[in-house]
């Protein structure tokens, strides 16, 4: 799997990715004082990765998307794993 992608394919990518989050009720969001806000979700169709989807509130504008490897991190370690 490739992860190269033109620009179309990035922007399709990243318009699906919203698309998955906005399809259900974030888990967590986060208010950070940079002006952006955070929202994170478990995508069942990515084996319940978590997704954080960064808005810049101010501007109203997409930040970025990715899977956040630090949250399952940190649930295991909450709960003594």
């Amino acid at each position: 799997m490739s992860l190269v992608y033109s620009t179309s394919e990035a922007r399709a990518r990243f318009s699906e990715l919203l698309r998955l989050v906005r399809s259900g009720t974030p888990v967590l969001v986060e208010d950070h004082e940079d002006g952006t806000r955070h929202f994170l979700r478990p995508i069942a169709a990515f084996g319940g990765r978590w997704l954080r989807v960064i808005l810049n509130v101010r501007a109203n504008r997409k930040v970025t998307a990715f899977f956040d490897r630090r949250v399952s991190r940190e649930s295991q370690s909450r709960q003594g794993g």
